[in-house]
């Protein structure tokens, strides 16, 4: 069978068994180190280009909760249909989900799957498939071993690095070693990495950096398409918050909820939403504070166990006005314990996860200095009817070039995902392209999702 490796990293799947600067010039920094980004896609998710800024903050976007999509009422589907994987397939939309039993409607009777619900051992097995539907083993040991293989772990090719990557679940306790004491310990999340989807490299743990030690169920990382060099993920937290009679009672089902915590206090105690964190390396991830999808309003049957657990794969979609620019749809599960389960589709912004952005107040940033392919400039962003975005280019050593200094910049100003930049009408930067530059841009009332220089 002769696939390509994206294609290897969607049918050669794994079965988951379960057994702030002063403004306009720069410091002039000689020795600073060139980033060389070519012609690719960069999301002002981080301070990766930022030397300095002022009056500008990054911020992150909430995804706007859309229509149910889904229903999943059928017996084999049970009260915890999740985990989703969705992707395109030529010109179908595939998606692969999990159907288990939690509870009965009533919450007297725990799952008809055998045994308690907890994390088993399991393995990750190497399969393929010619059709997306029937499926068969490669080899028959199991290619990874550690981990805990009972929700939704996940491999992918990278086009970038020329790897394949493995996202794991598991555990580790108050000193950062791995458990195998599930009860006690904190979920966290592990990656490894092939060159051939046989052959993996130890797990290791994600670094958060200086984010604080949480627990976190799934993670949903995958390379984004329009800049697959950068890795989005969006981890389920799982907040067990401590036991109170008087909350509970007002969150939706009290009844259900004290029905199903006679078999374990957590079932009705954890609560969980979903954060959004990004990485440059696969390795060392920005994580957000903030809830990137909190549970929402209290719905029948949610704030819940399970509920914003974001399924695998971002889909580009049409608007819901056809003359408007296209946006991501990505989907999340809920409702769960007592069935029907429902999968809802929300949408945001193309690139926009992360914007930095200004208030009335013009705030202004420069980047580090950059090398550049192409012959032009186009930004993606967003601005009031009273805002705008101006750019400047500058040497290396911060001094305005010749005809494209922050005066000379035509005012932008609109909401589009891709508009070109100019300077008293011009827009050709071939001349500068190889050369090291700066950008600075100053801001009022906008938001600026991403960047790319193009042909």
């Amino acid at each position: 069978m002769n696939l390509t490796p994206r294609l290897s990293a969607i049918l050669l799947g794994i079965s988951l068994m379960l057994s702030c600067v002063a403004p306009g010039r720069a410091d002039s920094a000689p020795a600073a180190e060139v980033i060389d980004i070519g012609g690719r896609r960069e999301l002002l998710l981080d301070d990766y280009l930022i030397a300095r800024k002022t009056g500008l903050e990054l911020k992150l976007h909430e995804p706007t909760a859309r229509e149910i999509v889904m229903i999943r009422d059928k017996p084999w589907e049970g009260s915890g249909s999740d985990f989703e994987t969705i992707f395109r397939d030529g010109e179908i939309i595939r998606m692969y989900y999990m159907g288990m039993e939690l509870t009965s409607a009533d919450g007297s009777k725990l799952r008809d799957n055998p045994g308690h619900p907890e994390p088993r051992n399991a393995v990750a097995c190497y399969a393929e498939s010619k059709d997306g539907m029937h499926w068969n083993y490669l080899q028959p040991d199991p290619i990874i071993t550690r981990g805990k293989f009972d929700t939704q772990n996940n491999a992918f090719w990278d086009p970038v690095r020329k790897l394949y990557w493995c996202y794991i679940r598991d555990f580790h306790g108050p000193d950062g070693k791995p458990t195998t004491d599930t009860k006690t310990g904190i979920r966290d999340i592990l990656f490894a990495t092939s060159k051939d989807f046989r052959n993996w490299s130890e797990p290791r743990p994600l670094d958060y950096g200086d984010s604080p030690d949480e627990a976190l169920y799934i993670n949903g990382i995958r390379p984004y398409a329009r800049a697959p060099h950068l890795f989005l993920g969006f981890p389920a937290r799982y907040i067990d918050r401590p036991y109170s009679a008087a909350a509970l009672r007002d969150l939706p089902d009290a009844g259900h909820r004290r029905a199903r915590m006679k078999f374990s206090p957590r079932y009705g105690t954890v609560l969980t939403d979903s954060a959004f964190m990004t990485s440059r390396d696969g390795h060392t991830f920005h994580r957000w504070g903030e809830a990137f999808i909190r549970p929402g309003p209290e719905r029948r049957d949610g704030w819940v166990y399970g509920d914003g657990f974001v399924a695998i794969g971002l889909l580009e979609t049409p608007a819901g006005d056809s003359t408007a620019e296209p946006e991501l749809s990505l989907y999340t599960h809920g409702d769960h314990w007592k069935g029907p389960t429902r999968l809802r589709r929300n949408t945001i912004r193309i690139d926009g996860f992360v914007s930095l952005h200004a208030k009335r107040s013009p705030g202004e940033w420069v980047s580090k200095p950059l090398r550049f392919t192409g012959s032009h400039l186009s930004l993606n962003f967003a601005t009031s009817a009273a805002g705008s975005i101006r750019v400047e280019l500058q040497d290396q050593s911060g001094q305005p070039l010749s005809g494209h200094s922050l005066a000379e910049c035509d005012e932008l100003f609109g909401d589009t995902i891709d508009r070109t930049v100019s300077w008293r009408d011009r827009t050709d930067l071939s001349a500068l392209a190889g050369n090291p530059i700066r950008l600075r841009m100053v801001l009022s009332d906008a938001d600026l999702y991403s960047l790319k220089f193009e042909e």
